[in-house]
């Protein structure tokens, strides 16, 4: 895998908890960070949550869902 060198400025405290929270779980703080991308880059692959997906399909295609919301919000601030 190619690496490049990033560096950012954060907080002290933030620093702190990274260090931390690395070393309790026996990682460097560069394995943490990278972990926590590849965490994000499958969360963007993904469309939806999977307990999300469970529900998926309970209301009918035939039900115009949008509307029908627009005009709840517009009778609720009638």
């Amino acid at each position: 895998m190619n690496t490049t060198e990033l560096t950012f400025q954060l907080t002290e405290e933030d620093i702190s908890f990274a260090k931390e929270y690395a070393q309790k779980h026996r990682i460097s703080v560069e394995e943490l960070l990278s972990r926590y991308f590849q965490h994000l880059q499958r969360a963007r692959k993904e469309s939806l949550h999977r307990d999300i997906e469970k529900f998926s399909g309970i209301v009918p295609a035939d039900i115009d869902t949008e509307r029908l919301y627009k005009e709840h919000v517009f009778r609720k601030h009638q």
